[in-house]
């Protein structure tokens, strides 16, 4: 009883708008891990940057109050710059495009390089 009272108020939330608690993001966070493990690197950095990206969105969370924030960030984060160091070493790709960052220029360049990435280009 007391779980379907749970996925009820779950479900309530995601019709209000999804929040940072979302029990959902969680679950995106695992998906994107078991990309990673599955060596389906695309789908990893494509998932954890779509997880950062709505967590960063997300105006309703007070930084701060609790430390599930924090911890989603870093969880997607890890998947991310782990996903992006796999696809530098195995797929070799020419191009990679990295839009609104949210960083300064020097620290996106040495990200780069330390994903394997020897040039790269800042379009201000």
């Amino acid at each position: 009883m007391q779980r379907m009272e749970e996925r009820e108020r779950v479900g309530s939330e995601r019709e209000m708008g999804s929040s940072i608690a979302d029990p959902g993001i969680w679950e995106e966070i695992e998906r994107s891990e078991s990309y990673l493990v599955c060596s389906m690197f695309e789908e990893a950095a494509s998932s954890a940057a779509s997880i950062l990206k709505r967590i960063c969105d997300d105006k309703s969370a007070e930084v701060g109050e609790d430390n599930q924030l924090h911890d989603m960030m870093e969880a997607a984060g890890m998947v991310l710059v782990q996903s992006l160091k796999e696809l530098g070493r195995n797929q070799r790709p020419d191009v990679v495009c990295l839009m609104e960052t949210r960083a300064s220029s020097n620290s996106v360049v040495n990200s780069l390089a330390d994903f394997g990435f020897t040039a790269s280009h800042r379009v201000p």
